[in-house]
């Protein structure tokens, strides 16, 4: 099929579809950028088997083998055997850190100016350079500052704090210098001592956000013997030649072959040398001259003393990044793919070399039949990036106070196909409004369907049949929507329409049907089952097959009606009324409302209530602070105004220098003359001015810390409208 384009899928293999995942490189904690993908996917994937009914055989790979992870496993060890030599401070370790703060002060100043080359040549968006190079600044700041500090050290002291503060720099070097004395064996370990830990990371994150997990995981370091089977096989086909110790794979050859072409993905790509050396690796050699061309990539690698090694016919190396995996999926999978999915960034070189490389291997001319790829995930936007310091780990988000269903949901109104931007503050503004609107449609159907009974009236009237032809026109959309690239947003769109649909329905409507309430209900559970939502409404049955509701119900329906007849008789006790609705029935799990004329109230977990009225107070606190904070503010820039003189006023604004109000020197201070219209101007100027500073003289004469309590009482107002806004989230 041809890139981008809309087709019908049709697996190779009936309803059995080998759906094959790129995988994480396990060097570092989990991301939003994989919860956008390994979401997404997992969305897909259960739409694929839930709701079109085939038979998904999912694999995935775990990259545990990468230049990424050798360098941060060495480093990380080089750093505390480091730490053992130098238990105290020395003249030698200063002398060390401080030449370590050089070299690392002098990459930033490189990376900063290749900032400047980047916006001159109009490589990159023009917002990213901006940030990063403020980032890059800011680090280079701290950095000299850091080693200014260094002069404060006392010999003989704990070298624990100076060293913590200068790993990063210091890594850098020890990794330079002592890399190569590391035994192959011992950086092996050490890789797989640093991915175990970031592998368990990464499944717990996954189990977290609520993700299934593949039906085979493969991992790198234990498929390596297949790997190099797989690149001889390359080689025998003539699509591959050993150079160095080495194995690249002939893209000149390949591409000039008659049913093979290189670059399907990304043809514009090709050539882009920058996104080349990237997927070769930041421990791949500059020197290119082993290679036929410089675009031939390596499938396997020479490997450099300091560097994991395993035994092949070409020598001591290890597996390329690409081939890995064209050679797990294929002995799992079988020679053709139905869906591979990754990042979009994975594209080209990656999932463009695999193609090739896979094509060459089976002299076939599609390997893979489907290509998913997820959007970029933006923050505040800008691309998510370490570079950018814009980087947010799932247990971040968790922390920030999201739960996976939110974060789900976040997807779920998106595009997978597409960018989308996270933002930072309101993060979940739409997702919450969507999640309450359904949720409430759930609870109140649920109770309709409870109150039921045999005196309500079931024959219908054209309400009931609107209503009723309202779902069967969202369950042609959302099945649509869903034929149509699994759009998700459509769908939840649709979801919504039907439940505002029935909520206007359900409006003084004393005879709405419970039964046609609750197929409602059940469509909206399904499709939200299918996308792999957590039920939005807990399990609330007690023992012996009773519910919550059913146990509470006439409990709660008695003591609303109270309520109700005190409300009505009695004024002076509707504040009591209002502390029963705001305090005392939430912490059972009732809640009351007095605009809903269809329900008095419904019985929720009383968590739920109890955030909800969390974000309510917070809501009335931030509106009312505000308005205090606006009237502080314009306070504060009034006194901050008159803290000048005139004459000290006049004199910086106009280069005049005055002693009273009117009487002007000749010239200004840059020896200009002071012309008539100017005078005018500057003495309306003065007489503003003196005013001001009038009022702030009488200010701090009363309180001479006026200014000083007043900003503090703007400092502290602003850092608390930043918490009641976390609360708001």
């Amino acid at each position: 099929m041809k890139a981008g384009s809309l087709d019908e899928f049709v697996p190779a293999d009936g309803k059995v579809v080998r759906w094959y995942s790129c995988g994480p490189t396990v060097y570092d904690q989990s991301h939003l950028g994989h919860a956008r993908s390994y979401l997404s996917f997992d969305i897909l994937r259960r739409i694929v088997e839930d709701y079109f009914g085939y038979h998904v055989f999912a694999c995935m790979n775990i990259t545990d083998l990468d230049d990424k992870i050798i360098i941060k496993s060495r480093q990380n060890y080089l750093f505390d055997e480091y730490a053992k030599e130098f238990t105290t401070v020395t003249e030698k370790l200063v002398t060390e850190l401080d030449q370590a703060w050089d070299d690392y002060i002098a990459s930033l100043e490189k990376k900063i100016q290749k900032t400047h080359e980047d916006e001159k040549g109009g490589r990159k968006n023009k917002s990213e350079i901006l940030a990063e190079r403020s980032l890059l600044t800011g680090k280079q700041s701290e950095a000299l500052i850091a080693k200014e500090g260094l002069k404060q050290a006392k010999i003989g002291e704990p070298s624990e704090p100076w060293l913590e503060k200068s790993k990063t720099p210091l890594s850098v070097v020890l990794d330079a210098k002592k890399s190569a004395t590391i035994d192959s064996e011992l950086v092996k370990t050490l890789c797989d001592r640093h991915t175990k830990k970031y592998e368990a990371e990464y499944f717990a994150d996954m189990k977290a956000l609520g993700i299934k997990e593949p039906d085979v995981l493969v991992r790198v370091t234990e498929y390596v013997p297949q790997i190099v089977e797989y690149v001889q096989q390359i080689i025998d086909k003539g699509y591959a030649y050993a150079a160095g110790g080495s194995v690249y794979f002939d893209t000149v050859k390949f591409h000039n072959s008659e049913g093979h072409a290189y670059g399907k993905l990304r043809p514009d790509a090709v050539g882009n040398m920058e996104l080349f050396s990237e997927g070769e690796g930041g421990l791949a050699s500059a020197n290119t001259q082993d290679r036929k061309t410089e675009k031939d990539f390596a499938l396997w690698k020479a490997s450099k003393p300091g560097e994991p090694s395993w035994d092949s016919p070409w020598g001591q190396g290890r597996p390329g990044w690409h081939i890995e995996c064209s050679a797990m999926a294929s002995k799992i999978l079988g020679p053709t793919l139905d869906v591979h999915c990754g990042g979009c960034d994975l594209k080209f070189p990656h999932h463009d070399n695999e193609l090739a490389q896979s094509e060459a291997f089976y002299d076939c001319g599609q390997w893979v039949n489907y290509f998913l790829h997820t959007g970029h995930l933006n923050i505040d936007g800008l691309k998510m990036s370490k570079s950018l310091k814009n980087f947010v780990s799932i247990k971040e988000a968790f922390a920030a106070g999201h739960n996976a269903t939110q974060i789900r949901f976040l997807f779920l109104i998106q595009e997978w196909d597409r960018d989308i931007n996270y933002q930072r503050t309101n993060t979940m503004g739409e997702v919450d409004v969507k999640i309450k609107t359904l949720t409430e449609f759930l609870r109140k159907a649920k109770q309709t369907a409870i109150e039921r009974t045999t005196e309500h009236k079931e024959s219908w009237d054209q309400r009931d049949v609107d209503l009723h032809d309202a779902l069967l026109a969202t369950q042609k959309k959302v099945h649509e929507s869903l034929c149509n690239n699994f759009d998700t947003k459509s769908s939840i769109q649709a979801l919504i329409d039907v439940v505002t649909a029935a909520n206007k329905y359900m409006t003084n409507n004393q005879n709405k049907k419970a039964l046609l309430l609750v197929k409602i209900a059940d469509y909206i559970n399904k499709i939200l089952g299918v996308f792999g939502v957590p039920p939005l409404l807990a399990d609330s049955t007690v023992g012996g097959g009773q519910s919550k509701e059913e146990i509470l119900r006439p409990a709660a329906t008695t003591l609303v009606d109270f309520r109700k007849e005190i409300r009505s008789t009695a004024k002076l006790l509707n504040s009591l009324c209002d502390k029963l609705r705001d305090e005392d029935a939430p912490k059972v799990g009732i809640k009351i409302v007095d605009d809903d004329p269809s329900f008095d109230f419904y019985l929720v977990d009383p968590e739920t209530l109890a955030k909800e009225n969390r974000k309510r107070e917070a809501e009335a606190e931030i509106k009312k602070l505000t308005n205090e904070l606006n009237k502080d503010k314009r306070t504060l820039l009034k006194v901050e105004s008159g803290v000048q003189s005139p004459k000290e006023f006049i004199l910086k604004n106009f280069n005049v220098e005055m002693e009273e109000y009117g009487k002007f020197p000749e010239k200004d201070t840059k020896g200009q003359a002071v012309s008539q219209k100017a005078q005018v101007n500057i003495n309306k100027k003065w007489k503003a001015q003196e005013v001001l500073h009038n009022e702030y003289l009488q200010l701090v004469a009363t309180n001479p810390n006026y200014l000083v309590d007043l900003t503090a009482t703007v400092a502290s107002a602003e850092q608390r409208l930043e918490e009641l806004k976390k609360l708001t989230e």
